[in-house]
């Protein structure tokens, strides 16, 4: 895969962390994404911060809808052109209803939040089901799910991110050979048919969705 790229070179200019500065998600990305670069869509992204990646895909996808969301009332200071943010929690249903509402069901959603599980599993339990077929919902920093983070980020939630993918995983993979086992909730139940791949790389994860 190439170090470089058109979204490694707007990520870099805005400092987004997604670059291969830190996190190196940027070169992936473009690989999975770069086909929806002049396409009109809405993209959701969970977190804005300091607006650097909400700044890098405004750029990247210009005739796209890039929606922040973040509980933050000052991150509304990052709307620009096709750039918008909306206050709130995403790991609740009534904000992904909301923004569904006012923009459109996305083909793209980022999970780019608190990183902790409950609101990890949460946000991807809520955007799911919204996402477009043929679309992909992509969980970043998915290592908090490790030993090391366990403590600061499992927000009470039984169950690390990483695991409850796993999960959903081996029903996609393996749905044919399970016998008697069951899913073991019922969004795993709903979403795996509509699974098309997961793909994991360095902190995060893609699941794509199937096309109808």
């Amino acid at each position: 895969m190439s170090r470089s790229g058109v979204l490694e070179e707007i990520g870099l200019r805005h400092g987004t962390d997604k670059s291969t500065i830190y996190h190196d998600y940027l070169p992936f990305y473009e690989a999975r994404l770069q086909h929806l670069r002049q396409e009109r869509f809405v993209l959701v992204e969970v977190g804005v911060f300091h607006g650097a990646s909400l700044r890098t895909w405004g750029e990247y996808f210009p005739h796209a809808t890039v929606v922040g969301i973040d509980v933050l009332e000052g991150c509304r200071c990052h709307e620009a052109g096709n750039r918008h943010v909306r206050i709130g929690d995403a790991s609740q249903t009534e904000v992904a209803q909301a923004v569904v509402a006012e923009f459109g069901r996305p083909l793209v959603v980022i999970d780019d939040g608190s990183h902790l599980w409950n609101q990890q599993i949460a946000a991807l339990q809520h955007f799911w089901p919204q996402v477009l077929p043929g679309g992909v919902f992509i969980m970043e920093d998915v290592h908090t799910s490790f030993p090391d983070h366990q403590d600061a980020y499992h927000g009470g939630s039984a169950v690390n991110a990483y695991d409850y993918i796993q999960g959903l995983n081996a029903w996609v993979v393996g749905h044919d050979y399970m016998g008697e086992r069951t899913p073991p909730d019922d969004f795993v139940k709903a979403c795996w048919p509509e699974v098309w791949s997961i793909e994991w790389y360095r902190h995060t994860c893609l699941i794509n969705k199937r096309a109808a």
